[in-house]
Parts: structure tokens; sequence; C-alpha cells
């Protein structure tokens, strides 16, 4: 039962220093605007979890550790899956080289976009298209946007994108084919970072689209929120009353720990190894602290018992 209790308290307070750590990351990329998609105690799938926001907070299997998923941290050598209409334009006047454009254009492919606010989804429904109803049916609600359900078909891919432009403008997004490889991101990023800044095209609230050294803050808070943490405890604790305890004041004799054949003072004075002082000048002593400061102290003690 012991053991219980022991492993319980470990996890408990383990995770009330991993939730601390982790919640400092958290505040400061929120104060600089960076989505936190994920907020975990514990690593591993989830064992509890839930959608408040922009963010799942969640409580892993493994109850050691924690982390933070911010918006695009995993991209920092790759270019963006999806562009919106906006960003798409823009790299296209950015890029020179018209072999480059041609090549940059090929690789995106026009699709629907992922989500829809409200006031779209409503105009869309009460436009009269013939596939509005097609349309409506591939989006779910989710807090104040409308999602896609599913991934699209090629077909339902170009109507949906179709009715889209038609009815609310320009919200078409240009995507990378889900299997693009690695040296197709690799070429696309050198030929989109060679005539424009990178970070232009990354999400606003990505977390490589902020300077660096906003970036270092928020790693840095995690550890600094565990040093707030250890300062917060050391004053709760200091305001209780305690009890300090000291070793009793028992000496032990060098004569018997190095076999003099010549006896020492305090062996001829008749004193023991495992002798208790209780006195020093007529003075009560209770522990050994105590007895070392009197000995130490200005003067010769006149007597010890």
């Amino acid at each position: 039962m012991y053991v219980v209790y022991f492993a319980l308290i470990v996890i408990l307070g383990f995770g009330l220093l991993v939730f601390i750590h982790e919640l400092g990351h958290f505040l400061m990329a929120k104060l600089f605007k960076v989505k936190v998609e994920k907020f975990s105690i514990g690593m591993g799938p989830a064992v509890v979890g839930f959608k408040y926001g922009e963010t799942f907070y969640q409580i892993g299997a493994v109850p050691f550790g924690g982390f933070c998923q911010f918006k695009d941290e995993m991209s920092f050598d790759d270019i963006p899956s999806k562009l919106n209409y906006e960003k798409y334009t823009f790299i296209k006047s950015k890029i020179k080289n018209q072999d480059n454009l041609k090549y940059f254009m090929e690789k995106y492919a026009e699709t629907a976009p992922d989500k829809l606010s409200i006031e779209q989804f409503d105009r869309i429904v009460a436009s009269g298209n013939d596939d509005a109803e097609l349309v409506t049916s591939l989006y779910k609600k989710d807090d104040d946007f409308y999602v896609l359900n599913d991934e699209l078909s090629p077909k339902d891919n170009f109507i949906v994108t179709d009715v889209v432009k038609n009815v609310i403008g320009e919200e078409n997004i240009y995507a990378l084919a889900k299997d693009t490889s690695d040296a197709v991101k690799d070429r696309l990023y050198k030929i989109v970072n060679k005539d424009c800044d990178i970070r232009k095209i990354r999400s606003s609230d990505g977390f490589y689209s902020i300077a660096p050294f906003k970036r270092l803050l928020i790693a840095f808070c995690g550890p600094f929120m565990n040093l707030v943490l250890a300062f917060l405890l050391f004053i709760f604790m200091a305001n209780f009353d305690y009890t300090d305890y000291y070793h009793k004041a028992k000496i032990i004799l060098m004569d018997d720990i190095q076999q003099n054949e010549k006896m020492t003072p305090a062996k001829k004075a008749g004193l023991l190894t495992m002798d208790e002082v209780t006195a020093v000048d007529n003075e009560k002593i209770t522990s050994y602290e105590e007895l070392r400061a009197k000995l130490a102290s200005k003067g010769e003690s006149k007597s010890i018992k």
C-alpha cells in the first residue's frame, strides 16, 4: 500500500512540475499570438481530453513528461502544404524565373477551403446554386466555423471550389498532393525562399512566423516557471511553524578509534565513547550543535557533565 501511495505522490508531484513548465510555454506563446494546437500533460495518446477554443487539452497515457504543440513548429525547413489565395498570388508575383514559376504552379493544385465562416456557409446555402446542397453536406459545424468532413474526391473538390469561388469570392486554397516527395518540397522551398521571405507565406499564428527572439522566449519561459514555482513553494513553507531536530550530544573518543597507547585527557577524566554531554559550565545543552558551539566559544569551560 505504501508503494502505491509513494508512486501516486511521485506522479502527482512530477505532474505539477510538468504542468507549470508547459504552462510557461503556453502563456508566452499566447502572448506572441502563436496558436497552441495541443497542450498535453503526459506523453503518448490521450487518455482524456477536450477542445477549448483553438487548443486541444489532454492527459497522455504515459504519466511522465508533457508538451505544447505549436502550429507549424515542425515545418521550419519546408514550405506550407497549403496556401490561401492571397499567399499563392503573392508568391507568383515574386518568382522571377519563368521555369521556376511554372514548376511552382504545377505542384500546387487549386482546392476547396478547409473551413468556412458561418456567414460564408449561410451565403452558399441561400445562393440557390444547383450544387449548394452537395457543398453544404460536405461541411460540418465546429465552433465558429464549418470544416470539411473528409478528403474530397477530385470531382467533389472541383464542384466545391467552383461554388465557393462563384458565391463568396476567392476563398479557395492551393495545396500540395499528400504524397509530395521531400525532394519536391525542397526544390519548392528553394524557389520560394530565393525570391521572398519564407516567413511571409507562413500562417501568421505559426511558430516560425514570429521573430527568433520571441521563439527563444517561448522556450525559456518553461524552465523559468519552474524556478518561480520553487520560489513560491519556499515562501509557502516558510510561513508554517516547524521544529528543528538535532543529534544528541554524544561523543566518540579518538582513543577508541586510533587505539593510542597514551590516553587523552578526556579518557583520563573518565569520559567514554557514547557518553552524552548534558551540560557545559553548568549550562544545560540538548544537542551536539549546542555542544560544538559552547566548545568553540571564547574562554575555557570549567566543567563538562
